[in-house]
């Protein structure tokens, strides 16, 4: 996984809401968003009888048309929902009939045609029949902004308690997503050798397709000769992806012939299939930290609308999409490192390299159709070309004669009716390879990546809820709550808790005092022996910065890349180290690295400097050196100043290194 991301609200060209005029959908006699028809609410401005689905068992009676209300809140809720799936609507226009059940039922009462004649009443007879809190919320989503527009205020109703409130889920574990990560990472690596064995198959073949485009006959059997065909058919035909219909008409082949009983081998040789895109949208999610509607939402029409390098770091690179929720657009990113394959940026530079062919097609005929006489089906397949072309999620499909298409929310979850679908198989797969006490839980689904990938940032920034808003693209540490609130982070809380009560006491019991880097390092460890404390004391098993070290022949990858396991830590950059513990006498071994560091800034080139982590340890040694008294600090500071002026302290100009290992 990449390094936790950070985000910022920019403008863009999708910061104003696409939203659909009232006198539009009057003119075009019907309420829907365009080109999404199960996005309609005719039945809430018509009325509706019945169900007119045979399947609904719990149809609870009819409801009255509203078509002033519901013009005045329809764009408000295609603006907020407007890239919900069909399901969603579904969910939405239930929604929508408790709350006209309600306002139906106490007509005489408090009769309702309009958003200026909803009061506080309305919100008490809501509360009094039960209608729960998520039906209330989506319905005042639509009324208070069409009243704020009409000059009203705000309305603030009484909530039931949540439809199906549930217990707080446990957030998958990294153990139990493991499994799928290096799945996932298998099936794109196979996709790629794929690619590249087809490849070289068709350039070491024969292309016979000028052969059979002149009427003759050639009977292939070589695999090499059978991949060049199939890409000559595509040239001559000019589709990149000929079906299997139309390569049998083209060559005349049998059905029992090698064009066909190998034939699925030569389209998705050159292109990604369905589940091909899926595996690397998969793994793209577990990458980036990213929901699934983000990462749709990608444009890559041109490099820059979706890919920059990184302003700091010269290897490391962003890919940024806009992430909407309601009527708020942010821009959302993440990360990656230019020399991973499998980098957020470098797979969907991969997949885009690889549907050229498939966008150079769809460009032309986007050329072609607008140059062409506008008609309703001309309209409809511009706006679907469009599509296709800003997504990097392109694919071709065996089921529909071999047409390009690209994921959206509707189908990429395979299933949209089970929301774990497209995983389900995935694991099963995983599991027949694991023993029964090592199974992946079957119920783990593609929304919970987000949560595995914020909980991996949390956890591995000794459970910093800063990095876990950078993490997590959040603009407060409230909105990050809610995905810690989860029942092991909860347990994680109350654990450190008992760790800290318990190793407090301890420290009054047996030393009369508490210190508080020792209460720090047992806290962290869970124990610390009474000859490690003794030894730290009479300052032994101090580090040169003059800090204690919790785990001194394990330092962090990031910061000892070389370190030789089974030897101490030759680096000791220890103020960079999650394992450094200091301690009240660990001031003058840090003015004197700081003093060290101002030195060494002082005699580097600044391109040297600024491209290695010094300046981070700098900013690091100084952020510690804050707990001092700052007096003492200034004069600790000047001191080793003047030591290395006067050329009694020689700093160290280079860190330790460790011995080849033969």
């Amino acid at each position: 996984m990449v390094e936790p991301s950070r985000k910022r609200a920019k403008g863009s060209p999708f910061q104003s809401i696409a939203v659909v005029e009232v006198t539009q959908v009057r003119a075009e006699s019907t309420r829907h968003l365009p080109g999404k028809p199960f996005t309609t609410l005719d039945a809430f401005a018509n009325g509706q009888e019945e169900s007119g689905n045979p399947a609904v068992k719990t149809w609870r009676g009819p409801i009255k048309g509203r078509p002033t209300l519901t013009d005045e809140i329809s764009h408000y809720l295609w603006a907020s929902y407007r890239n919900s799936s069909k399901e969603g609507w579904t969910s939405i226009r239930t929604s929508l009939r408790s709350i006209w059940r309600v306002l139906d039922k106490y007509e005489d009462v408090a009769p309702v045609g309009c958003v200026a004649d909803l009061t506080d009443t309305h919100g008490a007879f809501l509360f009094r029949e039960g209608v729960s809190a998520d039906h209330v919320n989506l319905f005042l989503q639509g009324v208070n902004p069409a009243r704020e527009a009409q000059g009203l205020y705000k309305l603030s109703w009484p909530k039931n308690a949540r439809s199906g409130t549930k217990k707080n889920s446990e957030v998958p574990s990294l153990e139990q997503v493991r499994p799928i990560y290096f799945e996932l990472k298998h099936r794109v690596f196979s996709l790629f050798r794929r690619w590249e064995e087809a490849d070289a198959l068709a350039k070491c073949g024969v292309n016979w397709a000028s052969s059979f485009a002149r009427g003759e006959r050639v009977q292939l059997s070589e695999i090499s000769d059978l991949h060049a065909t199939y890409r000559g058919i595509a040239a001559v035909t000019r589709y990149p992806c000929p079906s299997i219909t139309e390569t049998i008409a083209f060559t005349g082949a049998h059905q029992d012939s090698p064009f066909v009983n190998q034939f699925f081998s030569f389209p998705f040789g050159l292109f990604p299939s369905p589940q091909d895109v899926r595996d690397v949208l998969m793994l793209f999610l577990l990458k980036a930290g990213w929901n699934g509607a983000t990462a749709l939402n990608l444009d890559v029409t041109k490099e820059e609308k979706w890919f920059r390098r990184h302003p700091v770091s010269p290897g490391l690179h962003v890919v940024f999409s806009i992430k909407e929720k309601g009527t708020t657009h942010t821009e959302q990113v993440a990360i990656g490192d230019d020399k991973s394959q499998l980098s957020p940026g470098n797979l969907i530079k991969a997949i885009v390299a690889r549907t050229e062919p498939l966008r150079a097609y769809l460009r032309s005929e986007l050329k072609s159709l607008l140059s062409a006489q506008r008609t309703a089906e001309v309209s409809a397949r511009i706006a679907e070309i469009h599509r296709l072309l800003r997504s990097p999620w392109l694919f071709v499909s065996s089921r529909s004669h071999n047409k390009i298409d690209a994921l959206t929310l509707e189908n990429y979850k395979l299933a949209t009716n089970q929301k774990s679908a497209v995983l389900r198989p995935l694991i099963q797969e995983i599991n027949k390879k694991r023993s029964a006490k090592d199974k992946v839980p079957e119920s783990i689904t593609l929304k919970q990546f987000r949560d595995v990938w914020i909980s991996f940032a949390y956890s591995q920034s000794g459970y910093s809820w800063l990095i876990g808003v950078l993490a997590a693209g959040h603009a407060s540490v409230g909105t990050l709550r809610r995905y810690l609130a989860r029942l092991r982070w909860k347990m994680h809380g109350q654990q450190v808790t008992k760790k800290f009560l318990d190793s407090f006491w301890k420290l009054v019991e047996e030393r009369r005092i508490v210190d508080g880097a020792i209460l720090y390092a047992m806290v962290q460890r869970g124990e610390v022996t009474e000859e490690q404390v003794e030894r730290w004391l009479a300052h032994k098993d101090r580090t040169r910065a003059g800090t204690g070290c919790k785990d001194f022949t394990h330092p962090p990858a990031e910061i000892a890349p070389d370190h030789v396991e089974g030897t101490g830590c030759r680096i000791q950059r220890c103020t960079l180290c999650e394992h450094a513990v200091v301690f009240d006498d660990t001031l003058d071994p840090l003015t004197m690295r700081l003093v060290e560091l101002e030195h060494l800034k002082s005699t580097m080139a600044l391109t040297a400097w600024y491209s290695s982590s010094f300046p981070l340890e700098m900013i690091a040694t100084r952020d510690v050196l804050t707990l001092f008294d700052s007096n003492v600090v200034k004069q600790r500071l000047q001191f080793w100043r003047d030591e290395i002026t006067a050329g009694r302290h020689k700093p160290f100009m280079f860190e330790g290194e460790y011995g080849t290992q033969s």
